[in-house]
């Protein structure tokens, strides 16, 4: 990310994007320890979420910058299937 001036909070949030409704998989917290001064920087958020997919299908990675929305990743969990033979 780029653009950044001042102290952040960063959540991230695993939807599951279902017919019933959406259900909240997975989520966490990632504090900056140190406030932004340079707009023209890049910084990198790395993740490690312990996300087990309940069910196949849709699925969303929701950013959050002090509780503002930012953006998603979708993701499609399908079933594989053996080839035939």
């Amino acid at each position: 990310m780029t653009d950044l001036e001042g102290r952040y909070h960063f959540a991230i949030k695993v939807v599951r994007i279902a017919p019933e409704g959406e259900v909240v998989v997975a989520g966490g917290q990632l504090p900056l320890a140190q406030a932004m001064t340079d707009r023209l920087a890049n910084v990198d958020l790395a993740l490690n979420l312990p996300v087990v997919f309940p069910a196949f299908g849709m699925y969303e990675f929701q950013l959050f910058a002090n509780d503002m929305y930012l953006g998603r990743a979708v993701l499609n969990c399908r079933k594989q299937e053996a080839p035939n033979r």
